[in-house]
């Protein structure tokens, strides 16, 4: 090696000279210093792009520290051979690597830049401070002669406890502040039990709905749909603020524990949805209590109720367990 360091030094002595005054030898020593020159530049642009991508992902934290070791590792080794390449007959071996990995490195850097802003803008403003707008929609039957909200006030308004629970609360005190009202309610559980109460006309005459939640509905309710008109409708802004997870994803096993109720219908098309569950907190209320536990991406599904089994195992092995639902 020692001997390609020295015929090295001896090309740069004719690196500016002018070709003009030099002989058949001479120019193929400049020609040699600078593929050389220019394969150290290629290294040390491939050396900033691995500095800069390794701080980026042990800033991001999404793997765990023996994998960026072995990144690390590899990286130096190949930065390491690019560079004692530029002074063999690999030189061009040497820099077809440092293009290609440098090509990679920006890739990812760039990638995971973005992946760090969005994180970033998640977090700001206030802790995760999020501000968002419900709207609950006041619906009567087609048939019924309310035209507005107004006309509907001295009516019985049913709602479903179990979808939106929050919302349906916070419009109907919405209602009665805004009108000087007391309205009369009536819970009910299912939307098989509050649709032919609304139908029947007898119980209830109006129902509040979430709009999203109207809007889900398909070919399940698809004659309830044509059957129905809002009349009016509540927006509701909140100020959502969730908690930082504290659990250590990379480091330790924990479980967290969510129960809902499977129910027939239209599988929606977005994502790789397989399931329609519905639970008791809401929709809403229910991704913000599975993020605030740090979830990873998939998920195990069984039918039944197997909390209990859950705690008991997670207890032998002392493995902590959130429950979101129940």
């Amino acid at each position: 090696m020692s001997g390609f360091f020295d015929k090295t030094r001896e090309d740069m002595q004719y690196i500016f000279k002018k070709g003009s005054t030099l002989s058949q030898s001479e120019k193929k020593h400049k020609l040699r210093a600078w593929a050389t020159v220019i394969g150290i530049a290629l290294v040390v642009v491939q050396l900033v792009f691995t500095v800069l991508t390794l701080l980026k992902l042990y800033k991001l934290d999404i793997l765990p520290l023996k994998y960026i070791a072995a990144i690390d590792a590899v990286l130096v080794l190949v930065a390491i051979y690019d560079f004692l390449s530029q002074f063999t007959k690999t030189h061009i071996i040497g820099k077809v690597i440092s293009i290609l990995l440098s090509a990679v490195l920006l890739y990812t850097f760039l990638f995971t830049s973005k992946v760090d802003t969005t994180l970033d803008k998640i977090s700001s403003n206030g802790n995760n401070v999020q501000e968002i707008t419900d709207v609950v929609d006041v619906v009567v039957l087609k048939k019924d002669k309310a035209q507005s909200l107004s006309d509907t006030l001295s009516y019985t308004f049913g709602y479903n406890s179990t979808v939106d629970a929050d919302d349906n609360q916070d419009a109907i005190q919405k209602i009665n502040f805004n009108n000087n009202a007391d309205i009369k309610t009536k819970e009910y559980t299912t939307w098989e039990d509050i649709i032919p109460a609304l139908e029947a006309g007898t119980d209830i005459q109006a129902m509040l709905i979430n709009d999203n939640t109207l809007s889900s509905f398909d070919e399940e309710y698809e004659e309830f749909l044509d059957s129905i008109r809002i009349v009016g409708t509540i927006e509701l802004k909140r100020t959502i603020e969730l908690s930082e997870s504290d659990k250590k994803v990379n480091e330790e096993p924990f479980v967290i524990y969510i129960s809902g109720n499977d129910e027939e219908g239209k599988i929606l098309s977005f994502g790789d949805t397989n399931m329609r569950t519905r639970f008791t907190c809401g929709a809403r209320e229910f991704v913000n209590r599975w993020s605030e536990c740090g979830p990873t991406h998939h998920f195990a599904a069984a039918t039944g109720r197997h909390i209990d089994t859950i705690l008991k195992v997670a207890k032998i092995f002392n493995v902590p367990v959130d429950i979101v639902t129940r």
